[in-house]
């Protein structure tokens, strides 16, 4: 008697013998107690006490929702750069328009050089400008 409390206290809690056994007919039974002929024990590991098991699954939920956290926190900051910037490019794109239509309905253009001096453009220079303010609302405002 003192050899099976000894036994029970050495064993892990939770830890059965299981035994497998086939047996006339062919068919495979499992058991915690042997039957009388020839039966197989297996080895069948104990699982972690409830609360070692809970405290680890909290863990690994709780590293999964903080990486959730991450990375919705790291697209909301994706898209407000991105708003940023085409808000940016939309300010661009306005005044190149508003520089575009201005260039167009004035009878003539005016520029000023380093010196300050007044410089009426005309010809190829007066092309070439309104060629570049053109280019300018092209660029900035005809990519999507």
């Amino acid at each position: 008697m003192a050899a099976l409390a000894l036994t029970a206290l050495l064993l892990p809690a939770g830890a059965a013998d299981i035994y497998r056994w086939v047996d006339e007919s062919g068919q495979v039974h499992f058991g915690d107690r042997p039957p009388t002929g020839d039966a197989e024990r297996l080895a069948v590991p104990s699982s972690p006490p409830p609360a070692a098991a809970a405290g680890a699954r909290h863990e690994r939920t709780r590293r999964l929702l903080d990486a959730f956290a991450a990375e919705r926190a790291e697209r909301r900051e994706e898209r407000a750069e991105a708003a940023a910037r085409k808000a940016a490019r939309e300010q661009r794109c306005a005044q190149a328009r508003r520089d575009r239509a201005s260039f167009e309905n004035a009878s003539r253009v005016v520029r000023y050089d380093d010196a300050g001096n007044r410089i009426v453009l005309d010809g190829e220079a007066y092309e070439a400008a309104h060629r570049r303010v053109v280019e300018s609302v092209e660029q900035l405002c005809d990519r999507s």
